[in-house]
């Protein structure tokens, strides 16, 4: 069955740990083709992550990045050392006081090659249609930068397959999210 070009993808809101194979057949999600069933995004998604208690977010697909990055200022861990509080930004560029568990702290180096130590937080990550993916996220100042999220390919590897002349293969989330 050939998945149509275009439109919104409707599914199951619920996790599931079925290989990424099964689940494009589940969804009718769009693949490279018949031989592979990893599910096909664009250079850019709309991604949701609602423990967050946001709007949908516009995240750009990155390769090129190793880790998940999410914009972060005015980072603090609680005493307990378990809860990141932080600043962001939601998709109309507006304020957004974030709350997460830290998941670790790791090193990871900049596009110029410089190391800094980032806290890693992990949270579900809803796509439109109702496809849910854990994924970690670095906290780092994207102020500069035109995406507020970047998918890397440590998220993206197994499930995913990138067609970077394409957006928005998976839909837009419905106006009741």
């Amino acid at each position: 069955m050939q998945p149509p070009i275009s439109g919104t993808w409707i599914a199951e809101r619920v996790f599931t740990t079925e290989t990424s194979s099964a689940l494009t057949s589940r969804f009718a999600l769009p693949t490279t083709q018949k031989n592979s069933k990893r599910i096909l995004v664009g250079r850019l998604e709309w991604i949701l992550l609602a423990s967050l208690r946001a709007s949908p977010w516009l995240a750009k697909t990155d390769t090129g990045a190793r880790t998940s990055s999410l914009h972060a200022t005015h980072v603090s861990l609680d005493t307990d050392g378990k809860t990141v509080h932080f600043l962001s930004i939601d998709h109309d560029g507006q304020p957004l006081q974030c709350q997460a568990t830290l998941s670790r702290i790791k090193s990871i180096r900049n596009s110029s090659g410089q190391a800094s130590q980032r806290l890693i937080i992990s949270m579900m990550t809803q796509f439109p249609g109702g496809l849910q993916y854990p994924m970690e996220f670095s906290l780092s100042d994207r102020s500069h930068m035109k995406y507020p999220i970047i998918l890397g390919r440590r998220a993206l590897a197994g499930f995913f397959l990138v067609d970077p002349q394409s957006q928005f293969l998976l839909g837009a989330f419905s106006p009741s999210l």
